[in-house]
């Protein structure tokens, strides 16, 4: 099942929003000067460059089509594997399978998740927090919890746990581990997108270069 592109800049909790501003904005700004310093069928290595020319292994990040419509995306930022993609040959087009979204989107998050399991989610204590109270708020509205349901939840809120493994006993003790996903996800996820879309405006120059050149001819 495909997943609607839902933008997480939509969410409607202010720390996930924040959240996913700066990371968007951070990642993005450290690829801005990456360039091609490598590359063979189906993979690229980006890197920054000195000003003598030198590449800089800095945020230095390998992207590789891999065979059965695998994309590995990975280096200095830590790595991620996206899965999976089948509908053409081209390398150039499974990178824009992952480049060519805006941002990082649900859609994204999943061929992560295909790709890596959970490994793709991390722990954030603030935003964890800020989705349970959101989530409580709703339920309690909706009278979809019982009075047990809403006691256990204000409990916790009130001494909401420091760890991932304590707030999913949580959920099971307020019998809402199925409804909702406190982990967020992981700041690689953002770089080795910034990746893939650095990658895809250098291709595409590539491309504007070889046709002007094909246009004034020999």
């Amino acid at each position: 099942m495909t997943l609607p592109r839902i933008s997480r800049a939509a969410l409607p909790n202010k720390y996930a929003r924040e959240r996913h501003k700066e990371l968007t904005e951070e990642a993005r700004k450290a690829f801005a000067t990456h360039t091609i310093t490598r590359r063979a069928e189906g993979r690229w290595l980006l890197q920054r460059l000195y000003p003598d020319g030198k590449p800089q292994s800095n945020f230095a990040t390998e992207i590789v089509s891999l065979w059965g419509g695998a994309l590995y995306v990975g280096g200095d930022i830590d790595h991620v594997l996206y899965a999976y993609y089948s509908d053409t040959r081209d390398p150039v087009d499974k990178v824009a399978w992952m480049g060519a979204e805006p941002e990082v989107t649900s859609y994204l998050m999943q061929k992560a998740s295909i790709g890596m399991g959970e490994r793709q989610l991390t722990w954030e204590r603030d935003e964890a927090k800020d989705i349970l109270t959101q989530h409580y708020a709703w339920m309690k509205k909706e009278e979809m919890w019982d009075r047990r349901q809403i006691e256990a939840c204000q409990a916790v809120l009130e001494l909401f746990p420091y760890t991932y493994q304590e707030a999913s006993q949580a959920l099971c003790d307020i019998d809402c581990e199925s409804e909702l996903e406190l982990r967020v996800p992981h700041p690689k996820l953002y770089y080795t997108h910034a990746a893939l879309q650095r990658l895809l405006v250098l291709l595409g120059g590539e491309k504007d270069v070889l046709r002007k050149q094909q246009e004034m001819g020999p």
